[in-house]
């Protein structure tokens, strides 16, 4: 099974932010589940659509992962290449599990279909993902 994004109750939103232990700036009333890998992709607010030049602040991420919190920030941009639409993630913060650096490949690759996902679901239309990750910082 792939990410679907569904809206989620108060109760749910509150254990959610419960697992991601992290600020949340603002929380999206709607999540990526994926249910047959145990994977949560949480936006916590922030202006990442806007340009990293502008001093905006990035947008704020959390990767459920098997009840873990994976804790990134992006900026994003969207380029149309080759006729295709693609969303362009640059991630600035990219803190992972000490207890995960062996899946850090399977952590990059879900962050990558999460993108995709969102995208394509809130456009309704297909939209590929290009992400470019940091060296991760582990805790």
């Amino acid at each position: 099974m792939a990410f679907q994004l569904e809206r989620v109750s108060q109760a749910r939103a509150n254990e959610l932010m419960k697992l991601a232990n992290t600020t949340v700036y603002q929380f999206a009333a709607k999540v990526l589940i994926d249910y047959d890998r145990d994977l949560v992709l949480l936006c916590l607010g922030g202006k990442g659509d806007q340009p990293a030049e502008r001093n905006e602040p990035p947008n704020y991420w959390c990767l459920l992962y098997r009840g873990n919190s994976v804790k990134f920030t992006s900026h994003s941009r969207f380029e149309f290449i080759d006729g295709l639409d693609v969303a362009c993630e640059d991630l600035r913060e990219f803190r992972v599990p000490n207890s995960f650096q062996e899946k850090l490949p399977e952590i990059q690759d879900a962050i990558k279909e999460a993108f995709a996902s969102f995208y394509s679901e809130v456009y309704e239309r297909t939209v590929l993902a290009r992400v470019k990750f940091p060296v991760a910082v582990f805790y």
